[in-house]
């Protein structure tokens, strides 16, 4: 299945996949930024995003779904059937398409810290602090 989006996750194409035509698959999609744009806006963002899913609803016949738009970010959610996934991919504004749930644990988890098996540092002592002299000063009333 050739796609248009640039980056397609294994993990969702493995969903896409295994998945039942009337079983909800959920994907996140970002957008392509405009030739000459250093970024998308969020009306921009939101329209494109709602064109390209009522589109592809209409192409697929596809009636219920679940858009939310992240416009900030230029990226949009899609919840429902897998050919309505499928047809979004395929829209030339469409960056990356990523599986919303992920099969593996996505978490860096922290590694226990070995022991230092070199010789130990002597520490070292502090070098005494240089005291300047008090000025005896006297109070005169």
């Amino acid at each position: 299945m050739a796609t248009k989006a640039q980056h397609v996750n294994p993990e969702l194409r493995r969903q896409l996949a295994a998945a039942q035509a009337s079983s909800p698959v959920e994907a996140t999609f970002t957008l392509r930024t405009p030739t000459g744009m250093p970024y998308r806006d969020e009306e921009s963002t939101s329209a494109t995003a709602e064109r390209i899913v009522h589109a592809a609803a209409a192409a697929t016949e596809s009636t219920e779904y679940r858009l939310k738009v992240f416009a900030r970010i230029q990226s949009f959610l899609l919840v429902w059937p897998p050919a309505l996934i499928r047809a979004v991919m395929e829209h030339e504004e469409v960056a990356t398409a990523t599986a919303n749930r992920q099969a593996e644990d996505l978490l860096i988890r922290p590694v226990p810290a070995k022991n230092a098996t070199g010789p130990k540092r002597a520490m070292k002592k502090a070098a005494p602090k240089k005291t300047t002299a008090k000025r005896a000063t006297k109070k005169s009333r």
